[in-house]
């Protein structure tokens, strides 16, 4: 039970960081505030990361 609810936890927080990453893009209307190309694919390797490793934990549970 605790195993799934870390795995569970940690993949919805890597989803949030691949969304978070994602909706930093504002169409070149705040082209000073987003986030440049290697930054958007740093933050989305470590959602991927985060949110494949709860998926892992999560399957592994009891």
């Amino acid at each position: 039970m605790t195993l799934k609810l870390i795995g569970g936890t940690l993949a919805a927080v890597g989803f949030f960081f691949i969304a978070g990453a994602m909706g930093s893009d504002c169409d070149g209307k705040c082209m000073e505030n987003a986030l440049g190309m290697m930054e958007l694919l740093k933050w989305m390797g470590i959602g991927l990361a985060t949110m494949v490793t709860g998926i892992v934990i999560y399957m592994k549970g009891d």
